[in-house]
This record gives C-alpha cells, structure tokens and sequence, in this order.
C-alpha cells in the first residue's frame, strides 16, 4: 500500500542534508517526514565504499535506514518505471537508471521528491520540490 503525505529523497538531497547544509534544514519544519529510496540507499553504500572514510559513511548509511522509511520494490513500482522509462525515450530525454526508479518509487508511494536535479521536471506525473 502506498504511503502518502510525505517526501522520499533523493540521493544528492540526502547527502547534501547529511553535509548539514543550512539551506536545505531551512526547508523543513519541525513535522518533517521523510523516506528514502532502496536505491539511495545503495548509492550511499557505493559512494561509502569508494571513500576514504568508508567506515564512518557506512555506518552513516545503517543509521539513515534505521531512521527513515526504506521503501523497496514490487511489482507496481516496476510497471512506473517503465511507463516514465518508455516516456522519456519517446521524448528523447533519458535520465540515470537509478533515478528513473526513485522517481517511479516516489511516483508509486504518491510521495513528493526532493532533489536538486532538474531532470526529474521531465517526468509527468512526479512531484517534486527542487532544494
């Protein structure tokens, strides 16, 4: 069943947040509800491992999951993804495979995105708030 109400982030949000940038704690309030993606999650694992403090970042990351909602695949995110896939071929406008399953899992769960990527604009249908 899809959650509603909330936002899920994105992994450029996520990080830059985790940076404790002001301008993006500006942006929320104290009811502030948030989940994330299983693929934002892997991409800080990724990004984690390639890093020289790849300990500290993973714990970072284990700590995200444990606090934020992680929300994972099924069938129904699935057929998002390739309705915005199929869509933005058609418009000749790709996007990373990753974000196209951000967007069909914030799209999915009716959740808004927070990103600082411009390209998710490009996908009917989407929410999104660019921070």
């Amino acid at each position: 069943m899809p959650v509603s109400g909330d936002f899920l982030i994105d992994t450029n949000a996520l990080i830059k947040l985790l940076a404790r940038d002001p301008s993006l704690r500006w942006h929320m309030g104290h009811d502030f509800r948030c989940s994330v993606s299983f693929i934002t999650l892997g991409e800080l694992c990724a990004g984690a491992h390639q890093s020289k403090r790849a300990a500290f970042n993973l714990a970072e990351a284990r700590r995200i999951a444990s606090e934020m909602p992680v929300l994972g695949f099924d069938f129904d995110t699935a057929d998002e993804y390739g309705r915005i896939k199929a869509f933005l071929r058609k418009k000749g406008r790709p996007i990373p495979h990753n974000d196209l399953w951000i967007a069909a899992t914030a799209v999915r769960n009716g959740l808004t995105l927070i990103t600082l990527d411009k390209h998710f604009s490009w996908i009917d249908g989407l929410a999104i708030e660019i921070w």
